[in-house]
């Protein structure tokens, strides 16, 4: 094409798409196209998915800034995108919505390099990863995957992940050998430790656990399993359990326990209520999960699990506590308990159904990736939905938010792929974008005028007004 050519919204000239101005949802780029010139797609705000041809070799500056709907975009691996590094001038600028580049890795690095990834993660007022909204997590995990440049400050890069207290963040620098100093490695238990950043404070301390001598500490296991299989049934053998507070001059009235981990082979698991005594208060955090195990007998152990029976003496669960826990199908939280840690329930793909009572702080990702959960149940303390509470719970099709949330945070149901309908009551002023993500047959019900209704609307999703 050697003239200025207007197809199906493009503006075309000499083999350059100069400017697209139509208002197609899922856009295909001419297969003659062979150039992208800068801003072509600039703000248009109701483009979900664009696929590049492999005839384009060149890329523009700022090609889709403000294209805040684009999900998914596919660019070839021969094409060349231009730009300079930077966190909020690049390709993607403003595109809050994106989900996924499919191209090669090799490709998507490149891509990452021009968006800066380590000052997106580092820099003042970039660094809060769950609530800046500048690109999706599911995009942002990926950035870290793909990232490939040198960092200048490791430490700084690793403190920012763990100020957001994200596993998965986390998990990927690590599994990347970003920490290669013990020093280093233990001020950031430390940090996190400090700054009660539960959930990535249980990810270093199972690295530690996992990056020290492997060989010796899977011998030692070894050992204590024999004996333990090999001895008569002890109650004290069967717990790995902390005394608190852990001061000398503490009257034995004061102090309780903490269960550690559990070392029996039973599917029924009853909770000690004390030993000698001094009462069982707490189950400390991954105090069951079966994840990431250096034994493969033990996380078999903990798997095989079906019940689990906790005493009413106990008042603290710790985050991840069952994390993982894949057979676990019934568990009673008794009345004493007062808060629940993060992710305690995670991945327990067993369970259909369980109830927390009304006072209980409950922390956040509590039941995500539980398959087999078939309604929610959130106590009255929570107002907030939180982010990924019930992502990846395939097994939901109906669900009522309970009267007292009023407000749905981001991923809330990500995933969840059978989800039909959910109900949402006139109180509900606040739902994150992405909250209902991948909920591909999602109709909502709600009063007709409420924010579910407006919420509905803007993000394309089947609305049904109720009385």
């Amino acid at each position: 094409m050697n003239d200025d050519k207007r197809l199906n919204g493009f503006t075309i000239e000499n083999d350059v798409l100069i400017k697209y101005v139509g208002e197609d949802e899922n856009i295909v780029v001419p297969i003659e196209i062979k150039k992208i010139n800068d801003y072509a797609f600039y703000n248009c705000r109701n483009i979900k998915s664009v696929q590049i041809p492999d005839s384009v070799l060149e890329i523009g500056k700022r090609v889709f800034m403000g294209c805040s709907q684009l999900q998914t975009i596919t660019i070839p691996n021969n094409a060349k995108i231009l730009g300079e590094p930077s966190v909020l001038g690049h390709i993607f600028s403003e595109c809050s919505a994106l989900e996924k580049i499919e191209t090669s890795i090799e490709k998507r690095a490149e891509i990452y390099r021009l968006i800066d990834v380590e000052k997106l993660f580092t820099q003042q007022g970039q660094s809060a990863f769950g609530l800046n909204e500048e690109y999706t997590h599911a995009l942002k995990l990926d950035m870290l995957q793909c990232f490939d440049n040198p960092v200048k400050n490791k430490k700084k890069l690793l403190t920012a992940i763990i100020d957001m207290d994200d596993e998965e963040a986390l998990q990927i620098l690590l599994d990347k050998k970003y920490i290669t100093n013990t020093k280093i490695r233990d001020e950031l238990i430390e940090y996190a430790a400090k700054n009660k950043k539960t959930v990535t404070l249980a990810v270093l301390l199972e690295y530690k656990e996992r990056t020290g001598d492997r060989k010796k500490e899977e011998r030692q296991r070894e050992k204590k399993e024999r004996l333990l299989m090999n001895a008569p049934v002890d109650l004290k053998k069967l717990w790995t359990k902390e005394l608190y507070p852990a001061f000398k001059k503490v009257k034995k009235s004061e102090q309780y326990y903490g269960i550690k981990g559990y070392q029996g082979d039973e599917h029924v698991v009853e909770v000690p209520n004390n030993f000698d005594n001094v009462p069982v208060r707490q189950i400390n955090a991954k105090a069951f999960a079966s994840y990431k195990r250096s034994s493969q007998s033990r996380a078999d152990a903990l798997n095989a699990i079906t019940d689990i029976i906790l005493p009413d003496t106990i008042q603290n669960i710790g985050s991840e506590a069952f994390h993982g826990c894949e057979s676990l199908k019934n568990i009673v939280i008794p009345e004493s308990v007062k808060w629940i840690g993060d992710a305690a329930f995670m991945r327990c793909s067993s369970l259909e159904e369980i109830m927390i009572p009304d006072h209980i702080e409950l922390g956040k990702m509590a039941f995500k990736y539980c398959e087999s959960l078939k309604s929610i149940s959130l106590p009255k303390s929570r107002s907030i939905i939180e982010a990924s509470d019930f992502a990846h719970c395939i097994s939901l099709t109906n669900v009522v938010i309970p009267e007292h949330i009023t407000e749905i945070g981001g991923w809330a149901f990500n995933g969840c792929s059978n989800l039909q309908q959910v109900t949402i009551h006139q109180n509900v002023n606040k739902i994150h974008k992405m909250a209902f993500n991948d909920c591909r047959n999602l109709t909502i019900h709600a009063p007709k005028g409420s924010y579910a209704e407006q919420y509905a609307k803007e993000n394309n999703i089947p609305f049904v007004a109720k009385d």
